[in-house]
């Protein structure tokens, strides 16, 4: 009876495995990407934690959502689309950028940026992404004051 067992264990995990290839969601083709990354600084200093989303802007990108990145230590980002750092398909993007609290007891974390950079429609930050050519988007300058600030 234990080895029953155990072959139905192993058909759960290999039927579990099979759903996490790095492929794109289901109806989306999986797109060639290009390595994209940066730093972000918050008032002058790395900041770590930071989510940021890459949205495409317009028809300019065949994505159907946004890819994510999220700052180290040294706020340093590489962005995700399928895989861990695979980068961006072509086209044109806007950022955005939350930075939760880092360790909260609250249940409701709050952005330290108070929403300045959480709206894709006000974003000043965009980047153009065109295949073979990485992009290193170097230093995001953010402020806890608020955008342009």
């Amino acid at each position: 009876m234990m080895s029953q067992s155990r072959c139905w264990a192993a058909i759960l995990i290999a039927v579990l495995c099979c759903g996490c290839r790095p492929e794109a969601p289901r109806g989306e083709a999986r797109l060639k990407t290009t390595p994209v990354k940066g730093i972000v600084e918050v008032d002058g200093k790395p900041a770590l934690n930071v989510s940021v989303k890459f949205i495409a802007d317009g028809s300019s990108s065949d994505i159907a959502r946004p890819a994510l990145a999220t700052t180290n230590e040294k706020g340093a980002f590489a962005v995700s689309t399928y895989v861990a750092e695979d980068g961006l398909p072509d086209g044109d993007y806007v950022l955005t950028f939350v930075w939760e609290e880092a360790i909260s007891l609250n249940p409701t974390k709050k952005d330290q940026l108070k929403g300045a950079y959480s709206d894709p429609k006000k974003s000043k930050h965009k980047v153009t992404v065109i295949q073979g050519t990485p992009i290193d988007m170097g230093v995001i300058a953010l402020s806890t004051t608020g955008a342009g600030k």
